[in-house]
């Protein structure tokens, strides 16, 4: 009964059509109007003169009602994707429709963004991001720098990403300039968990960064305070084209800064950076010479070795904390190198004895003293000593003469 209904109001609202069409095609010499073309399909046409017919707008009707309604519901939901994405509207998909020009209105779809950021659900403070980086402008960059103390890690590194994609938009170049300021500011004060949110974005900001922290450290305009976050910040965003830069201020006679610099070079792990180590271990700043040691130990070649073989054997007038550093950091090599070089630092440095032979006995297994003459022996003939058993695990080691 349903379709029957329905079929009877189609077959009564395509007559209205047709008879109000007939009406107001009738009446079109009253007014001139658009132009549209009436010929019958099938039949002749003349290419010089067509049989044309203006026509009025129909008069308002249900029917153009609901088409009006229609197209400024649509007008209004284009409207608003075109605020949201920043986009200018191409046209309609029919050409029955008008083109839209719809023009941004960044303000309002600013507040939008903004009041998904504070919304309870993660997933649209993400997005919030997300749009903010892609659209964003220089206004919006506290607003994602806010996100990055957001209780969910997935937003906050989605608040570090878009920082990051903000700063490179075209016209915000500005703006990494306005960030490294914003960074200087948090790790000043003692605020920890500011800190500590900036600090774990720093390594999602080496684009654009690495550059405006380096100028900063070696601006002689830049407060001292300041040096010595832009070099911390060049190492904990692995900015390896700042190795030389920081390997000069580690010298440098700010201990502040030069520690700061020697720690953000230990931190980037250049491999090409061991002959500035070797250079660092024989600065006055126990801190420096600490650090120095500790980076050759990492670097773990035969440079380094040959160098932390030297200090713990006495050479060079080192201090003893340094000496005890080195015969120490011997124990990273593996053990085929480490045991020679332990059994030199333990023949000749009385200072670090103690501790050589402690590492010996950890790598070796070897229940023995710290006497050289026990070590000795054992290294010429490879017997033990009376009174000494074999290792428990593992075999001995076996090493070349030295």
């Amino acid at each position: 009964m349903l379709c029957r209904t329905m079929d009877r109001w189609r077959v009564v609202c395509v007559g209205l059509l047709i008879l109000l069409g007939a009406t107001w095609a009738g009446r079109g010499d009253e007014s001139p109007g658009e132009t549209v073309d009436t010929a019958v399909p099938g039949a002749a046409r003349d290419d010089a003169e067509s049989t044309k017919a203006t026509c009025e707008p129909e008069p308002v009707s249900a029917v153009t009602e609901a088409a009006s309604w229609i197209q400024d519901d649509l007008r209004r939901s284009l409207n608003r994707a075109a605020l949201l994405c920043e986009r200018f509207v191409p046209a309609w998909p029919s050409p029955r429709f008008e083109r839209i020009d719809a023009k941004p209105l960044l303000e309002g779809g600013r507040g939008v963004l903004h009041g998904m950021q504070r919304a309870r659900d993660p997933a649209i403070r993400m997005r919030a991001m997300e749009a903010l980086g892609e659209t964003g402008g220089p206004d919006d960059l506290d607003v994602c720098l806010a996100s990055l103390a957001d209780p969910v890690a997935a937003v906050r590194r989605t608040a570090a990403e878009a920082v990051a994609r903000l700063c490179q938009r075209p016209g915000n170049s500005h703006l990494a300039e306005q960030l490294l300021m914003r960074v200087f500011h948090v790790f000043s004060q003692w605020d920890i968990q500011r800190r500590s949110a900036f600090d774990a974005a720093l390594p999602q900001w080496a684009s654009v960064l690495c550059a405006s922290a380096r100028h900063a450290l070696e601006s002689d305009e830049t407060k001292a305070g300041d040096r010595a976050v832009a070099a911390y910040c060049l190492g904990r965003m692995g900015c390896l084209e700042a190795s030389a830069v920081l390997a000069t201020f580690a010298r440098n006679e700010d201990k502040k800064l030069a520690r700061e610099a020697a720690r953000a070079l230990y931190r980037l792990r250049a491999p090409e950076s061991t002959r500035t180590w070797v250079d660092l271990v024989r600065e006055t700043d126990p801190m420096v010479q600490r650090i120095a040691v500790q980076a050759l130990a990492a670097q773990g070649d035969s440079v380094a070795l040959s160098a932390l073989t030297s200090i713990a054997m006495g050479e060079g007038e080192l201090p003893g904390t340094v000496q005890i550093l080195a015969t120490n950091a011997l124990a990273a090599w593996p053990r085929e190198a480490a045991v020679p070089a332990l059994l030199r630092a333990l023949y000749r440095n009385p200072t670090v004895r103690r501790y050589a032979g402690a590492r010996l006995r950890a790598i070796t297994g070897l229940n023995m003293g710290d006497m050289p003459e026990e070590w000795r022996a054992w290294y010429e003939t490879g017997k033990l000593p009376a009174g000494v058993s074999p290792p428990r695990r593992g075999g001995q080691v076996r090493i070349e003469a030295m």
